[in-house]
Protein backbone atom coordinates (compact mmCIF):
# COMPACT_ATOMS: atom_id res chain seq x y z
CA UNK A 1 0.00 0.00 0.00
CA UNK A 2 1.37 3.47 -1.14
CA UNK A 3 1.38 6.98 -0.20
CA UNK A 4 -1.38 7.30 -3.20
CA UNK A 5 -3.70 4.77 -1.86
CA UNK A 6 -4.13 6.23 1.47
CA UNK A 7 -4.93 9.96 -0.46
CA UNK A 8 -1.55 11.03 0.81
CA UNK A 9 -0.21 14.04 -1.85
CA UNK A 10 2.33 12.87 -4.20
CA UNK A 11 6.10 12.99 -3.15
CA UNK A 12 7.97 16.04 -4.44
CA UNK A 13 11.72 16.04 -4.74
CA UNK A 14 13.32 18.58 -2.37
CA UNK A 15 14.82 21.56 -4.69
CA UNK A 16 17.98 20.80 -3.83
CA UNK A 17 17.89 16.96 -5.63
CA UNK A 18 16.30 18.51 -8.78
CA UNK A 19 18.85 21.39 -8.93
CA UNK A 20 21.60 18.30 -8.61
CA UNK A 21 19.80 16.17 -11.47
CA UNK A 22 19.68 18.85 -13.52
CA UNK A 23 23.47 19.96 -13.26
CA UNK A 24 24.30 15.89 -13.50
CA UNK A 25 22.37 15.66 -16.65
CA UNK A 26 24.08 18.89 -17.69
CA UNK A 27 27.75 17.28 -17.26
CA UNK A 28 26.38 14.01 -19.39
CA UNK A 29 25.78 15.95 -21.62
CA UNK A 30 28.80 18.20 -22.53
CA UNK A 31 30.56 14.74 -22.22
CA UNK A 32 28.24 13.42 -24.95
CA UNK A 33 28.51 16.46 -27.23
CA UNK A 34 32.02 15.03 -29.17
CA UNK A 35 34.19 18.08 -27.88
CA UNK A 36 36.58 16.10 -26.05
CA UNK A 37 40.23 16.24 -27.53
CA UNK A 38 40.89 13.28 -29.56
CA UNK A 39 44.24 11.91 -29.82
CA UNK A 40 45.48 10.94 -33.43
CA UNK A 41 47.75 10.91 -36.17
CA UNK A 42 48.49 14.17 -37.79
CA UNK A 43 51.21 14.07 -41.02
CA UNK A 44 54.01 15.96 -42.79
CA UNK A 45 53.11 16.16 -46.43
CA UNK A 46 55.56 17.39 -49.35
CA UNK A 47 55.87 19.52 -51.91
CA UNK A 48 58.15 19.78 -54.39
CA UNK A 49 59.53 20.30 -57.69
CA UNK A 50 60.13 17.60 -60.97
CA UNK A 51 63.58 16.10 -60.15
CA UNK A 52 65.66 13.32 -58.15
CA UNK A 53 65.57 14.23 -54.31
CA UNK A 54 66.98 11.67 -51.95
CA UNK A 55 67.31 13.48 -48.05
CA UNK A 56 65.75 16.04 -46.32
CA UNK A 57 66.08 17.80 -42.85
CA UNK A 58 63.47 20.26 -41.84
CA UNK A 59 62.43 21.48 -38.31
CA UNK A 60 59.29 19.89 -36.93
CA UNK A 61 57.57 22.31 -34.43
CA UNK A 62 54.34 22.48 -31.99
CA UNK A 63 52.97 22.70 -28.40
CA UNK A 64 54.51 19.21 -27.57
CA UNK A 65 57.16 17.29 -29.58
CA UNK A 66 55.59 13.87 -30.67
CA UNK A 67 56.55 10.71 -28.33
CA UNK A 68 57.05 8.92 -31.60
CA UNK A 69 57.29 9.46 -35.62
CA UNK A 70 57.16 7.17 -38.00
CA UNK A 71 58.74 8.02 -42.02
CA UNK A 72 56.65 7.83 -44.78
CA UNK A 73 57.02 4.89 -47.08
CA UNK A 74 60.43 4.46 -48.36
CA UNK A 75 62.20 6.84 -46.31
CA UNK A 76 64.60 6.07 -43.35
CA UNK A 77 64.67 8.13 -40.39
CA UNK A 78 68.18 9.73 -39.05
CA UNK A 79 68.26 11.13 -35.45
CA UNK A 80 67.62 11.05 -32.14
CA UNK A 81 64.13 9.83 -30.77
CA UNK A 82 62.04 12.89 -29.82
CA UNK A 83 62.26 13.91 -26.78
CA UNK A 84 60.60 16.81 -24.72
CA UNK A 85 61.65 20.12 -26.60
CA UNK A 86 58.50 21.56 -28.48
CA UNK A 87 61.08 21.82 -31.72
CA UNK A 88 62.42 18.64 -33.15
CA UNK A 89 65.24 18.44 -36.43
CA UNK A 90 64.35 15.15 -38.65
CA UNK A 91 66.50 14.30 -41.74
CA UNK A 92 65.18 11.50 -43.66
CA UNK A 93 66.87 9.72 -46.83
CA UNK A 94 65.02 7.89 -49.49
CA UNK A 95 62.93 8.70 -52.91
CA UNK A 96 60.85 12.30 -52.12
CA UNK A 97 58.11 12.76 -54.40
CA UNK A 98 55.43 15.66 -54.78
CA UNK A 99 51.89 15.41 -52.90
CA UNK A 100 53.87 12.39 -50.19
CA UNK A 101 53.44 11.64 -46.85
CA UNK A 102 57.36 11.93 -45.49
CA UNK A 103 56.49 11.44 -41.60
CA UNK A 104 53.12 10.67 -39.32
CA UNK A 105 53.25 11.17 -35.85
CA UNK A 106 51.08 11.06 -32.85
CA UNK A 107 49.46 13.68 -30.68
CA UNK A 108 47.05 14.24 -27.83
CA UNK A 109 44.93 16.51 -30.07
CA UNK A 110 44.41 16.29 -33.43
CA UNK A 111 42.18 19.54 -33.03
CA UNK A 112 45.48 21.52 -32.86
CA UNK A 113 46.83 20.75 -36.19
CA UNK A 114 47.33 24.79 -36.84
CA UNK A 115 49.73 24.71 -33.78
CA UNK A 116 52.46 22.90 -35.52
CA UNK A 117 54.58 23.73 -38.50
CA UNK A 118 57.40 21.76 -40.46
CA UNK A 119 60.22 24.23 -42.03
CA UNK A 120 62.47 23.02 -44.19
CA UNK A 121 66.31 23.07 -44.02
CA UNK A 122 68.36 21.66 -46.38
CA UNK A 123 66.89 19.03 -49.33
CA UNK A 124 69.29 16.88 -51.49
CA UNK A 125 69.10 15.88 -55.02
CA UNK A 126 69.14 11.86 -56.04
CA UNK A 127 71.06 11.86 -58.86
CA UNK A 128 74.66 10.60 -57.87
CA UNK A 129 75.69 14.33 -57.24
CA UNK A 130 73.90 15.27 -54.22
CA UNK A 131 73.90 18.59 -54.44
CA UNK A 132 71.67 20.83 -52.10
CA UNK A 133 68.91 22.14 -53.33
CA UNK A 134 67.57 25.38 -53.29
CA UNK A 135 64.57 25.38 -50.98
CA UNK A 136 64.08 29.38 -50.57
CA UNK A 137 60.10 30.60 -50.63
CA UNK A 138 59.89 30.64 -54.72
CA UNK A 139 61.66 27.18 -54.92
CA UNK A 140 58.28 25.13 -55.16
CA UNK A 141 59.53 22.93 -51.71
CA UNK A 142 56.77 23.38 -48.76
CA UNK A 143 55.89 20.88 -46.31
CA UNK A 144 52.27 21.13 -44.68
CA UNK A 145 50.99 20.04 -41.33
CA UNK A 146 47.96 18.08 -41.50
CA UNK A 147 45.61 15.51 -40.62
Amino acid sequence: MGPSDRGDPPVRLPRRRGALLALVLAGVAACLDGSESPAGTLRVVLTKPAGADGAIMFTLAGPRAPATAVPGGGLVFWGAPFGGANLVKVLLTGALANGQTILTFNVNDVNRVDQYSATILQVAADDGTYAQRSVGVNSGYALTVTR
